[in-house]
């Protein structure tokens, strides 16, 4: 839907947002915000507004945010290559068991590889967040009149 395209934009922005507030020490952040989202998001910041004041996240996640996105990416992938056809395979369902049981006792890039069978890449993991988007892009209520709706 929109909303999942603009929800996962607004995480990006602010997961740059974030890398870059806790990598360059700058002088200041309203400058570091309005650079980001003039040129990364389809939403302007108000002038005078400071909208990344109201996010919290940069005290407590300390440019961390970003792995939001990465566990998204990484679920994506799972489901996409183990469960998308038959969610219900035993088959899968025993492979992820397995690969759950190693907890973070091995290496997660090689256990991932061995997990969805085959060695993914970034561009691999950008497209397990932007393919499920495209699936909405033209759906039912995308194409719906809201003008003649009861609201």
């Amino acid at each position: 839907t929109p909303y999942s395209a603009l929800k996962t934009e607004t995480n990006i922005v602010y997961s740059m947002l974030d890398l870059e507030l806790h990598s360059s020490h700058p002088t200041s952040t309203t400058q570091v915000s309005d650079s980001i989202f003039s040129n990364y998001s389809h939403l302007t910041n108000v002038p005078g507004t400071s909208p990344h004041l109201r996010f919290s996240h940069l005290y407590f996640y300390g440019a961390r945010y970003y792995s939001y996105l990465w566990s998204q990416s990484i679920a994506n992938l799972i489901f996409y290559n183990l469960f998308h056809d038959n969610p219900f395979n035993e088959t899968s369902g025993d492979k992820l068991k397995e690969f759950l049981k190693r907890g973070s006792g091995s290496d997660l890039k090689a256990s991932l590889d061995d997990l969805v069978g085959y060695q993914f890449t970034q561009e691999d993991m950008i497209a397990a967040i932007v393919e499920p988007l495209r699936v909405f892009q033209n759906s039912y209520l995308d194409n719906q009149d809201i003008s003649k709706k009861w609201w």
